[in-house]
């Protein structure tokens, strides 16, 4: 649909105003960058309590816009969220290195697939060494990526 950055952020007033109930949100392929992602979960935005389900896969969203939903995802601003897709995101080592760090703190995320993105080694080391101290989720997919 290539909704885009400014799509998004009418989606997320109108989610709002409207007090919607939205078990599932598909959004891939939307052309959001971390723009848009910044619209969705900022911090006034009370729509993003209400996904069970997200899916922002194959949107340019980059290492910035993992690190917005990293910040979301630990602070619990999101706690009915069980599933986030963010397959071919262009997700470097430092947004998924927020994404593992925020994982510690998270208490509803069970399913996180990040398959094809731009993270390699220093990345797998970070979720190596945090792993233990991440105890909600129980699926992560990080196939396909350049590590």
């Amino acid at each position: 649909c290539r909704l885009g950055d400014r799509g998004v952020s009418v989606l997320a007033d109108a989610l709002v105003t409207r007090n919607a109930s939205i078990l599932e949100l598909d959004l891939s392929s939307n052309e959001i960058s971390s723009a848009g992602v910044r619209a969705l979960f900022a911090d006034t935005t009370a729509a993003t309590n209400i996904f069970g389900k997200l899916n922002l896969s194959l949107n340019p969203i980059r290492s910035e816009g993992a690190t917005i939903l990293a910040d979301a995802l630990g602070r619990n601003a999101m706690p009915s969220l069980k599933q986030l897709d963010l397959d071919y995101c262009g997700i470097e080592d430092d947004g998924f290195l927020a994404l593992v760090s925020a994982l510690e703190q998270n208490t509803s995320l069970q399913i996180l697939n990040l398959e094809d993105n731009n993270f390699g080694e220093r990345g797998f080391k970070a979720l190596a060494d945090r792993l233990p101290d991440i105890k909600v989720l129980q699926q992560i997919t990080i196939s396909a990526n350049a590590g």
